[in-house]
């Protein structure tokens, strides 16, 4: 663990959904998480263990049902949702989102819908930053030119699934947020086109200081991780039941390409022991 002060902080959280008055509610309880700057997160779990209703607090979407600590680089971030402004400015400079479904602005192009967050935040060099992205989540063809700068001017409609979901990543990250938060935002790629987006992703990790929240079901994402975060449901309760960090090398991998093991380094405060050793 770092000594410096964490990205994002939450504690005694609880997020409410439905009315359990009327046996439909659920509830996520996370007693403590801490996402350090530059980690690689990624959070596992049964589908319904409330994944994604964590995933939208921490990434703005939500507000707390009820939280006792809410911050994200040292700030308050719980009260702004008294302003709908403040929380959209956080959201636009600070925390980026890559959804699972890509939600491209179909009246842009792929180079505009890419180049939104640095306009709206006032950045320049916007075509060289825009055309770095594209080399570095496209696909190099046989006369070496990515596949994303063939699309560049074409439009959501016209391009394809994995195509689009490439072009959501690098519309995430175009104006180097310090929280980049993805809800299976690789689920529409091949294996070999998924580890290359992944290790561009590391890339800007290591480079800009990115940090970077994944909720997935693939192994694939969770050997580029450098914190698991596992989650699971009883009687209508979501909760973190281990949370293990691995020393990282390069990329989180041995030279050879495999991924290092997970180890516990936290406590489960609901049962106040070990968090067993992760699988891999």
């Amino acid at each position: 663990m770092s000594l410096s002060e964490p990205l994002l902080k939450i504690t005694a959280l609880s997020q409410q959904l439905g009315n359990p008055h009327f046996g439909n509610g659920f509830c996520v309880k996370v007693p403590e998480l801490l996402i350090e700057k530059n980690d690689f997160m990624v959070v596992t779990g049964p589908t319904g263990c409330g994944k994604s209703t964590l995933f939208n607090v921490i990434a703005t979407l939500e507000r707390p049902t009820s939280v006792s600590l809410h911050e994200f680089q040292g700030v308050d971030i719980f009260m702004p949702w008294g302003s709908k402004s403040d929380i959209r400015e956080i959201r636009r400079r600070f925390i980026s989102c890559a959804p699972q479904r890509p939600e491209l602005i179909a009246s842009l192009t792929v180079s505009e819908n890419i180049a939104l967050p640095l306009k709206l935040n006032g950045l320049d060099k916007i075509d060289a930053r825009v055309n770095r992205l594209l080399d570095g989540f496209g696909h190099r063809d046989a006369s070496g030119k990515s596949d994303l700068r063939r699309i560049a001017h074409q439009r959501p409609k016209n391009i394809s699934g994995g195509q689009a979901q490439r072009v959501a990543l690098a519309r995430a990250v175009a104006h180097s947020p310090a929280l980049l938060c993805c809800d299976e935002g690789t689920s529409n790629l091949d294996p070999k086109m998924k580890r290359k987006v992944l290790k561009f992703l590391q890339r800007l990790r290591e480079e800009e200081d990115l940090t970077i929240l994944f909720i997935t079901h693939d192994k694939v994402v969770t050997q580029f991780a450098n914190v698991l975060v596992q989650m699971s449901a009883n009687r209508g309760v979501g909760r973190i039941v281990r949370c293990t960090r691995r020393a990282e090398t390069s990329n989180c991998q041995y030279s050879n390409g495999t991924a290092l093991p997970f180890l516990p380094t936290e406590v489960d405060r609901a049962t106040s022991q070990p968090f067993p050793p992760a699988t891999t």
